[in-house]
């Protein structure tokens, strides 16, 4: 638990929190102890940093409209290799990650 003074707040973890909730438990009695501390603060709950990196917008047509408006030279290639997606070849099958993961390689300004 943290007690953020510019904000006014007190701010907990949601483990810390749920833990507060049963009445009795030491969680409990420290935030009422900080309630009590430091009258008019009001009680937060962090949110959890994320580290993975979101690769939602990076859809096939999103990746393949990118191409044709800024490397249209590049356009075949990289659509040949996105109807090779669910197929065996010669190196295996290819799926979406192996896709995704040559346009990132070719475009790093995504990642």
């Amino acid at each position: 638990m943290k007690i953020n003074h510019e904000a006014k707040e007190i701010v907990m973890t949601r483990r810390e929190y749920n833990l507060s909730k049963t009445f009795g438990t030491d969680e409990c009695i420290a935030v009422i102890e900080a309630m009590n501390a430091f009258k008019g603060y009001k009680i937060v709950v962090a949110k959890r940093k994320t580290t993975k990196q979101d690769y939602k917008r990076l859809t096939k047509s999103f990746m393949i409209k990118y191409i044709i408006e800024n490397h249209p030279e590049y356009l075949e290639e990289f659509t040949t290799l996105v109807n090779k997606i669910g197929k065996g070849s010669d190196e295996g099958v290819v799926s979406f990650f192996t896709v995704r993961k040559t346009f990132l390689y070719r475009y790093p300004q995504f990642m």
